[in-house]
């Protein structure tokens, strides 16, 4: 079951993608579509199928931004089975756990360890509304909590080149090129670019430790 989290004007559900309906992964994927169809056209293509598979993956898991008026003893019923008492969709972060080479350069890599455990956000997405209005930054935040409390070394996100945009959000609220990245030159055959954010708990007791 879905557990939540509160704000003054919204509710946040967390859930994994086999609790979601099929009502409330129509609204996933159409807040997806809305907001980045047109720039995967610009510089690739759309491919619905695979952000499906995606969505529906019974390891991706969900931050979901409704109203708070939201009557939450329906919780269960909508993340589950009923598709009529689907709230509607403000935003939302889908980020899955996964597993990644430990480059010796990275800064959260601890020597002598070939992996690290990372959250990886695969989506955020903020409905055309309710832009502005910090709820992205807010989304990021809880992702990164949830993250540090799991244990992970750091958040990671991949991201448009020439999305200036999305880029200047993300270095805003602290995340930088990835070690993993491919390079930042424009002119390279890589469209995106690799951004994260490391555990600052992890970096905290890096520097305590490191020798003087």
């Amino acid at each position: 079951m879905s557990r939540e989290m509160h704000s003054s004007d919204v509710r946040v559900l967390v859930a994994s993608a086999p609790e979601l309906s099929s009502a409330m992964k129509d609204q996933i994927y159409a807040l997806l579509e809305s907001n980045m169809r047109a720039m995967y056209e610009t510089y690739s293509e759309w491919n619905a199928v695979e952000k499906r598979t995606e969505l529906e993956d019974p390891v991706s898991r969900f931050l979901l931004v409704v109203p708070k008026s939201y009557d939450a003893r329906t919780t269960r019923r909508t993340t589950r089975h009923s598709a009529t008492t689907v709230p509607p969709l403000l935003g939302y972060v889908m980020w899955r756990y996964e597993t990644y080479d430990a480059l010796a350069h990275d800064s959260v890599a601890v020597p002598g360890e070939d992996q690290m455990e990372v959250a990886y956000c695969y989506e955020l997405q903020v409905a055309a509304s309710y832009r502005r209005l910090k709820l992205g930054s807010w989304l990021l935040c809880l992702l990164e909590a949830v993250a540090w409390q799991a244990g992970m070394r750091k958040v990671m996100l991949t991201v448009f080149k020439q999305n200036v945009d999305a880029r200047a959000f993300y270095t805003k609220c602290s995340y930088r090129l990835d070690a993993t990245s491919p390079t930042d030159d424009p002119s390279d055959e890589y469209r995106c670019v690799i951004m994260s954010k490391a555990s600052p708990t992890l970096l905290s007791q890096q520097r305590v430790a490191a020798p003087h």
